[in-house]
């Protein structure tokens, strides 16, 4: 490897893909489907027009991917799909705090206690 190489401390990639956000997506649908069965005879284009957005938006949800990278120079997060890439370096950063994911309590979060052996 050689030495002026870029690290990569961390590295995560999240996808919209849980049911909640399914669930979100198609109750639009089963609105209009109901507004369509309930009157025989509803504007078709109307119709139309939601079931398209309400699978557009499937399909923006479907292949968006968030990816964040955090590297030796700074932290890069690109939104595949929605906007463009955002590189904030860390000269740019006029303040930050380091704090534990589970900081709420937890015995995990605590600093561990200082023992000294006997001898």
């Amino acid at each position: 490897m050689l030495a002026f190489a870029r690290m990569t401390y961390f590295h995560e990639e999240q996808r919209f893909r849980g049911s909640w956000l399914w669930a979100l997506v198609a109750i639009p649908l089963v609105v209009v489907f109901g507004t369509l069965a309930a009157v025989p005879r509803a504007d078709l284009v109307g119709v139309f027009i939601a079931i398209t957005i309400c699978l557009l938006v499937a399909l923006l949800f479907w292949f968006a991917r968030l990816e964040t990278t955090v590297s030796d120079d700074g932290v890069v997060v690109t939104f595949h799909g929605l906007w463009p890439t955002r590189r904030i370096r860390f000269t740019e950063v006029a303040r930050s705090a380091c704090w534990s994911r589970c900081s709420f309590g937890s015995p995990a979060s605590r600093p561990p206690s200082r023992t000294t052996a006997s001898s």
